[in-house]
């Protein structure tokens, strides 16, 4: 089966599914009032897709589905009462290393920081405040390389620099301090087996 996302007749968007026919074309969220479902990376993980959604209720946040009204469900009100804790659309794709799913989002009192889920509101947690207080570090350009996961992020004086972490706190360090209004971390080319995976940063210098 095929899940999409869709404008409902109250012009809501919601997730549906369909078998290619017409009668197999359903909804698979049906949130109410200002509810919708964000449009922009939606990521396949551990046999289910996870996505950012507004209820309605809760603000945006994460949420994962098998495909089926019944077994679509909200992971973590990360950011607790209406107020949104995690927005795909708005910093970017989600990344998977190893056995979880890494995002950015806030949980109200620490900023927007980098999270990790392995699909359990327990397993839901934020890896580092790169930022303490409540500024938060903005991290985006999310990806995996040679078993970490590289990030841009700007904890301090928005500036962004180039980091990497092994999905613990301990393990998350900052590469490189590239001091820019911006920086864009993109997968290098793959070459045959047994050869290194690249990935190459490219940002505005602000010095």
């Amino acid at each position: 089966r095929l899940v999409f996302t869709a404008f409902d007749s109250q012009f809501r968007r919601q997730m549906w599914t369909t078998d290619g026919t017409v009668a197999g074309t359903v909804p698979v969220t049906n949130f109410s009032g200002s509810g919708l479902v964000q449009y922009a990376n939606i990521v396949e993980f551990n046999n289910e897709l996870y996505f950012a959604a507004d209820d309605g209720v809760n603000g945006s946040e994460l949420y994962a589905t098998d495909g089926t009204p019944a077994g679509t469900r909200l992971v973590r009100d990360i950011n607790p009462g209406p107020d949104s804790g995690s927005n795909f659309g708005n910093l970017g794709p989600a990344a998977i290393l190893g056995n979880m799913l890494y995002f950015a989002a806030t949980n109200g009192a620490d900023g927007m920081e980098l999270w990790r889920t392995d699909g359990t509101t327990a397993g839901t947690q934020m890896v580092s405040d790169l930022a303490a207080g409540s500024e938060g570090s903005y991290p985006s350009q999310l990806v995996v390389c040679n078993g970490r996961l590289l990030f841009s992020a700007a904890p301090a004086s928005y500036q962004f620099a180039l980091w990497s972490t092994d999905g613990t706190s301990a393990g998350t360090g900052l590469v490189v301090d590239l001091s820019c209004d911006s920086l864009t971390v993109v997968p290098g080319p793959v070459g045959q087996a047994g050869d290194d995976e690249s990935e190459y940063a490219s940002g505005v210098d602000t010095t």
